[in-house]
């Protein structure tokens, strides 16, 4: 090296460069992956992307077929709840146009389409009502088919404690009636829209509604026996509308529609506040509508608070409100006198109650009612699970009453639109007897006033019937005593799941 003194620095910058040529090509190297491998996802991110965009218009396209499906069936349920009475009566009956047998026709109608476009190779399968989210969820349709096979309702035969009419033993013929009703359970179910007497005769009522009679009851009693029953059972009318108050209500409302509201009211208070007879009559009620109602009858459709406090809550405090014995609610809570059954689950809740106040607390229930405003008027299904609620909330009450020794009868009444169903249930002889009493049209404006005259007889009658029954009753509980004969005939209630969900 001393010989050559230039050679070490030649081969030493001879490595420096080598090195830098090999750490260039390196980031070459390096760069070109890069890229590649940038080319590389850009090419994966596109075709995810085609493939989500796929999945999306596949996406799109089930859901429109989800939605016609979800149509269709909620086109089938639409016409299965807007049926109307063709038998001239509010409350659903035998002769109403719905059957269940209808409604299964309609909904294998709907299934046979489905399974068509199924084995048309289309990947979307039918989906039930409760699984699609294009349908808004419901009330529950039930059946009543859980009854126990060990259950039956016991003849032992002609009895001093069973119920006659004439030489007929109506008992025996009822308790046949039951077991029958308990047969259809079990065999194939007994169903709200059509089976409503048959439900209710499970929990030992009998519902008497002339003209509104089940194929089965009309079997086992005939139409004159059931005619006789009602005819015997319904109590006589004790009081008739005045014919001067009939006149002079019949006046107030043709000045009130043709000429002056505020001449008509001050006039119909002049006469009020002279003439005892008016004020009996129910002129306050008259007073009142003239005053709040419109002069033609609004036509939207309105929700269930708005018929309680628009229409029908002057009607019946008129009529059943006194404030220092008995009070008027729309409770929207359970009645204590079903509660006592103690069953799980929530307990069912009236609209409408009319309780006596006892130690400035309501403590007995007299009255209770079921409520459907304009816009539920064809839903068949809610309007007798309604009817049948009516009856076993009457018979909470009235078993409430006799364990505290007092014999009344208690009242109910149905309104759907502004058609008003009263009833009246009695114990008698181990049959809960729900008989209709009569119907009355609440007035929705001035120009329905003169039908509400025409009911007032019937008004009144159940005005004088509710009367009778607080009379009885309060004394019981101010001064508790013997229980009654009628504590001996009491029946138990059904009480099967499917029963407590009604």
């Amino acid at each position: 090296n001393d010989s050559n003194p230039g050679g070490s620095i030649y081969d030493f910058w001879a490595g420096i460069f080598a090195d830098d040529k090999a750490d260039l090509k390196r980031k070459i190297t390096d760069a070109k992956v890069r890229e590649i491998q940038a080319d590389k996802h850009l090419l994966m991110n596109e075709r995810s992307l085609n493939v989500l965009k796929e999945t999306i218009v596949e996406h799109n396209e089930t859901s429109i077929t989800l939605a016609d499906f979800a149509r269709a069936e909620q086109d089938v349920r639409k016409r299965r709840k807007h049926y109307h009475q063709t038998d001239g009566f509010t409350t659903p009956s035998p002769g109403s146009p719905i059957k269940h047998s209808s409604i299964e026709e309609e909904k294998e109608d709907s299934q046979k389409k489905h399974s068509s476009i199924e084995e048309e190779g289309s990947p979307i399968k039918h989906i039930s009502e409760e699984e699609s989210p294009f349908i808004e969820e419901e009330e529950n349709e039930i059946i009543i088919d859980d009854v126990p096979y060990e259950f039956s309702f016991e003849n032992g035969g002609d009895s001093a404690d069973d119920l006659h009419v004439g030489t007929t033993n109506v008992s025996i013929i009822f308790r046949n009636y039951q077991n029958q009703s308990l047969n259809i359970a079990r065999d194939k179910g007994l169903f709200v829209e059509s089976n409503i007497q048959e439900i209710l005769s499970l929990s030992s009522i009998l519902l008497l509604a002339p003209n509104s009679y089940s194929r089965t009851m009309i079997d086992h009693f005939g139409l004159s026996l059931l005619d006789e029953i009602h005819q015997k059972l319904t109590p006589d009318q004790q009081k008739l509308l005045d014919p001067d108050s009939e006149a002079t209500f019949r006046k107030s409302i043709k000045m009130a529609i043709s000429g002056s509201r505020d001449d008509s009211t001050n006039w119909l208070c002049g006469k009020l506040s002279s003439e005892q007879p008016l004020r009996e009559n129910l002129g306050f009620i008259v007073l009142d509508c003239l005053r709040t109602l419109p002069t033609s009858k609004i036509r939207n459709e309105h929700s269930e608070i708005t018929h309680y406090t628009n229409f029908l809550d002057r009607i019946m405090k008129g009529l059943f409100n006194n404030p220092d014995k008995n009070i008027v609610q729309w409770p929207n809570t359970a009645l204590n006198e079903s509660k006592t059954r103690k069953f799980e689950g929530r307990t069912k809740q009236p609209d409408f109650t009319v309780s006596i106040i006892c130690q400035l607390q309501t403590s007995a229930t007299l009255f209770v009612g079921e409520v459907s405003p304009p816009s539920k008027k064809g839903d068949v299904y809610k309007n007798c699970n309604d009817l049948i609620r009516l009856g076993v909330f009457m018979k909470d009450i009235l078993d409430s009453s006799v364990d505290k020794g007092a014999d009344i009868k208690v009242l109910g009444f149905q309104c759907i639109d502004y058609k008003v169903d009263y009833y009246i249930m009695d114990l008698v002889k181990g049959i809960y007897i729900m008989l209709h009493v009569g119907q009355v049209s609440i007035p929705a404006s001035l120009k329905d006033m003169s039908s509400f005259v025409d009911d007032i007889e019937l008004s009144l009658r159940i005005q004088d019937i509710f009367r009778e029954s607080y009379e009885n009753f309060y004394p019981k509980l101010c001064n508790p005593g013997s229980l009654t004969e009628k504590a001996t005939f009491k029946k138990n209630t059904l009480c099967t799941p499917k029963f407590r969900d009604l």
